[in-house]
């Protein structure tokens, strides 16, 4: 800055406190920021967090479907080679032995114990694979029923006929449907 430039600074017709104010924020200002910012997040939760539900929701959707692809796979593979043993062994085996990667969530096979939620786990004591469902994200499923998922793999008979001709196996559901066929009325 030139001398003229520093003379016209101080004989400037804003007053000295103008000055000092414009370098910064006054608390006013702070406090609608803030409160701007924190609608544009509580609006933003609201939306997401009924997705983070249905997300989990999907995802177990999704290995069902996976596990119902890799049982069908390994009975046809017994149906077609006449081993009618092989397919009657599967029933009641842990369907999840049978993936390449199993799920990051799935804990294994063990008895029956307190398994934190968000998990999978083989109950070795029921022959069951079991899904504890997460905590709801959002108020509105805050009301959905939160039970176990269990699933068994049982063996399946050719339609029509009586329990002598074994098509293969199926994974069913034996608890846990109102879970996963749950939908939020608008």
């Amino acid at each position: 800055m030139n001398r003229a430039d520093k003379n016209a600074w101080k004989t400037s017709s804003f007053p000295a406190s103008s000055r000092s104010q414009a370098q910064g924020f006054t608390l006013l200002e702070l406090v609608v920021v803030i409160v701007i910012v924190s609608t544009l997040v509580s609006t933003l939760m609201v939306r997401v967090m009924p997705a983070i539900d249905e997300a989990e929701r999907a995802a177990v959707l999704k290995l069902e479907g996976q596990l119902r692809s890799s049982l069908a796979m390994e009975s046809a593979r017994y149906v077609a080679a006449g081993d009618t043993a092989g397919v009657k062994a599967m029933a009641g085996m842990n369907p999840v032995s049978l993936m390449l990667d199993p799920p990051a969530n799935y804990l294994g096979e063990r008895k029956t114990s307190e398994i934190a939620r968000g998990h999978w786990y083989f109950a070795n004591d029921r022959r069951l694979l079991v899904y504890r469902p997460g905590d709801p994200q959002s108020f509105e499923y805050r009301d959905r029923p939160r039970v176990e998922l269990e699933f068994t793999v049982e063996l399946a008979y050719a339609a029509g006929e009586t329990r002598e001709r074994i098509y293969g196996v199926r994974l069913v559901r034996t608890r846990g449907n109102d879970w996963l066929e749950y939908q939020q009325v608008h």
